[in-house]
């Protein structure tokens, strides 16, 4: 029998022990007294004492790297002996995007899951709009943006997507996506149509098979292609959908009602004077058919459009208060319809005064001199875009190439005048330029065309001012000399750039530097300083 009241210290060494484990395990201090009422022991049966209720538990044991005895394969850090099932782990479920209260930067995404499994969509597709992965630190704002991805993906039901979390460790989480997913079109078949193949109409609905079944999606395709037969004159033809809106549904069919087509027999005009019914014809879309057989289809939406060409056209001409109307005349059998348009013209304006604001470079009279309006002429909106390019064109001979010019009328507020309208230019003159560098680009499958061939026609020479009227006869040389393509959009250009912009390595233009450049020509880049041997 061993005594054991020999020992005197025997308490005081386990509550030391007990100390140095908390500390190595980061855990809180605990108090003395508690120390000591748990591990107090009675010198006579041995016995330990129960603790108190103030004490916190127990930590349980952190498992380590070393393989367990049952023979199982050791835990990750930070996982305890005691972690149950991921199954039976606590949920917290968050209805739309997560706050994630109580996470911070230390927790690490151990998982992506996607719940339920995908059946009908691709899960690599649905992969990339995540762009939360694992082993890296939660962001909550990455989820908000993978949870908007997701929505916009069209893969999914509107307000289905959902986010949980789930704690795994002290710094582990599992987090996964709840999203309820549209079946995907198996078929796409079209009924009752007759005049229109069907593979027209499935490339106008915009659906194809293996797209999510999202029924609004369905009822667009509905509302296309029933816009699609109105272009074509089936005005009365109806698209009704057979299947696509129930959730059991696999595929979308439609059933098509096309009506008769309606083409039109003919266009008047009432009430027209300025302008006569062959001049007005050319303004708008809305005409009979090409030898009866061709065209001439009836689309309202045509027809409003060509009600707002009449009106530029007639403002054109200073008719500022013209009102335009249209009637539709169909024959008995609903097929062939006259288009009337019914035009009130309303007084035309005349020009009062023509003013300029900005300009210095030139007096007025000279603005004036090659204007195409003047005081008392009707306005004509032809006339008065060509005056402003006359005025940019008399300032770019003078350099002033970026010199801009603005066109205001200005109705009169007199009621005894109110047919009358002034005309003012502003100009903002900007700054003279001349050229700095003349690039030439040769563009083809094997351009072989020397650069000094296009540069002897062109008559654009750095320091030179920069003259409107030299680019374009250099240009004109350029497309007569039959070595180039003179295709629209092909043909020999010749471009300037503004000297504001930061990459002036391509540009034509400059801004002279001072009085004289130090090469001797304004606005002449001097040439590098040579590196003296010694």
């Amino acid at each position: 029998m061993v005594d054991c009241s020999f020992d005197r210290y025997r308490s005081l060494r386990a509550a030391i022990a007990v100390g140095i484990v908390a500390l190595a395990l980061g855990e809180r201090s605990t108090c003395a007294e508690d120390i000591g009422k748990i591990l107090s022991v009675d010198g006579q049966s041995g016995e330990p004492a129960l603790p108190s209720k103030n004490a916190p538990p127990p930590r349980t044991r952190v498992a380590s790297r070393q393989p367990l005895a049952s023979g199982e394969a050791p835990l990750p850090p930070g996982l305890t002996n005691k972690t149950p099932n991921l199954g039976s782990l606590p949920t917290v479920r968050h209805p739309a995007l997560p706050s994630m209260a109580g996470l911070t930067e230390k927790d690490t995404v151990v998982k992506v899951v996607i719940d339920p499994p995908l059946k009908h969509t691709a899960e690599h597709l649905v992969r990339k709009c995540i762009k939360t992965t694992a082993d890296r630190p939660y962001d909550v704002r990455t989820v908000e943006d993978d949870v908007e991805r997701l929505v916009k993906s069209k893969f999914f039901a509107p307000g289905s997507v959902n986010v949980d979390y789930q704690r795994v460790g002290e710094h582990g989480i599992i987090v996964t996506y709840h999203v309820v997913e549209f079946p995907t079109i198996k078929y796409l078949r079209f009924h009752g149509q007759v005049k229109v193949k069907e593979r027209h109409l499935k490339k106008n609905s915009g659906l194809k098979e293996g797209d999510p079944l999202d029924p609004m999606t369905v009822k667009d395709a509905a509302t296309k292609v029933e816009d699609y037969y109105h272009e074509k004159g089936y005005n009365k033809a109806k698209v009704r959908i057979l299947e696509g809106l129930k959730k059991d549904d696999r595929g979308a069919v439609f059933l098509v009602n096309e009506g008769q087509k309606q083409r039109v027999s003919k266009v008047e005009f009432e009430g027209n004077t300025v302008a006569s019914d062959g001049r007005l014809t050319t303004q708008i879309q809305s005409k009979p058919p090409i030898l009866w057989l061709f065209k001439g289809e009836v689309d309202r939406q045509k027809i409003e459009e060509d009600v707002q060409r009449l009106y530029e056209y007639y403002r054109g001409l200073g008719y500022f208060r013209a009102r335009i109307n249209r009637e539709l005349v169909w024959n008995q059998d609903q097929n062939w319809c006259t288009v009337r348009f019914i035009v009130d013209e309303g007084p035309r304006y005349q020009i009062r005064n023509i003013s300029f604001v900005g300009h210095h470079l030139f007096t007025e009279q000279e603005l004036k001199e090659k204007l195409k309006l003047r005081p008392g002429d009707y306005f004509d909106r032809p006339k008065f875009d060509k005056d402003k390019l006359a005025i940019e064109d008399k300032y770019g001979i003078k350099g002033y190439v970026f010199a801009q010019v603005q066109q205001d009328p200005i109705f009169s507020s007199d009621p005894d005048k109110f047919d009358q309208i002034d005309l003012v230019y502003q100009i903002e003159e900007g700054q003279r330029c001349v050229v700095s560098r003349v690039n030439v680009t040769i563009t083809g499958d094997n351009p072989h065309t020397r650069r000094n061939t296009i540069l002897n026609r062109v008559s654009l020479h750095p320091g030179e001012t920069l003259s409107l009227r030299e680019l374009r006869d250099s240009e004109r040389r350029l497309k007569a000399s039959s070595l180039f393509k003179t295709t629209p959009g092909d043909e020999p250009k010749i471009e300037f750039k503004s000297p504001d912009l930061a990459d002036q390595d391509t540009g034509l233009a400059g801004r002279p530097a001072g009085p004289r450049g130090p090469g001797g020509f304004r606005g002449q880049s001097p040439d590098p300083p040579r590196q003296r041997t010694p």
